[in-house]
């Protein structure tokens, strides 16, 4: 008989990451951690200026710079949390060996990341309709 988690998660990775497929993993994720992390610090600053390549990029925040440098200021704490979020588990998945367990963090964590800065543009939408 299966062990239970291989009855209640079939479609998650039964064999651990390891060798080269988690180092690719650990590095893509380490890299999204600080590129949010980095735009983060960079929009609290006011240092990121309005790009086609980086940042929070909607018709607004690209046509308007005073509101691309206020929702990058803004959004800062999210960025923050959501760079966190991707490094915790980054750490998560190196340091447990049950593939099941190793797919549902990486997918936790994506759902976590999309989330956090989902909520963060969503409130920032909100604030500036209203205000």
């Amino acid at each position: 008989m299966a062990p239970a988690h291989d009855r209640a998660l079939p479609y998650l990775a039964q064999d651990a990451l390891s060798g080269v497929p988690l180092a690719v993993v650990a590095v893509a994720l380490g890299a999204l951690a600080v590129l949010t992390i980095l735009m983060g610090w960079l929009g609290r600053k006011g240092k990121l200026k309005p790009n086609p390549l980086f940042g929070i990029r909607t018709r607004r925040t690209l046509s308007d710079p005073e509101e691309w440098y206020r929702v990058h200021r803004e959004i800062a704490p999210w960025a923050y949390a959501a760079g966190a979020a991707v490094l915790g588990g980054v750490v998560a998945v190196l340091l447990v060996s049950d593939g099941a367990l190793q797919s549902a963090i990486l997918i936790a964590v994506a759902v976590v990341y999309v989330l956090l800065i989902c909520l963060a543009v969503w409130r920032l939408q909100r604030s500036s309709a209203s205000g």
